[in-house]
């Protein structure tokens, strides 16, 4: 008999977790939180400044930013090159459209 997920009480637990059963709006928070997290660390990884507090943000601490006023330029992130601050970045969300799509102006 192959053994199942049911079998270990710890791994249900942990895959339950990463299911959003909140309806729509939930999962659109949901997308917007993990599109602007993996933008956020790939201007980390490229050198620009990115706060920690920013990345260390969770999903139910974004939804509590987001929720109360959830407009586009609350998604909007400026920043600059750590070695280079006239090397200016913007990130902005696009979450009607979708939320893995960001664009990002650079600003010499």
């Amino acid at each position: 008999m192959e053994p199942s997920f049911d079998d270990v009480p710890e791994v249900v637990g942990w895959m339950s977790s990463m299911v959003d059963r909140g309806g729509r709006a939930s999962q659109e928070s949901h997308r917007l939180f993990l599109a602007r997290r993996t933008a956020l660390e790939m201007l980390r990884d490229r050198g620009y400044s990115v706060p920690e507090s920013e990345l260390a943000r969770t999903l139910p601490e974004f939804r509590a930013w987001w929720a109360p006023e959830p407009e586009i330029e609350r998604l909007t992130f400026s920043t600059f090159l750590a070695s280079d601050h006239s090397d200016k970045v913007s990130l902005l969300l696009l979450p009607r459209l979708c939320a893995s799509i960001f664009i990002v102006n650079s600003t010499s």
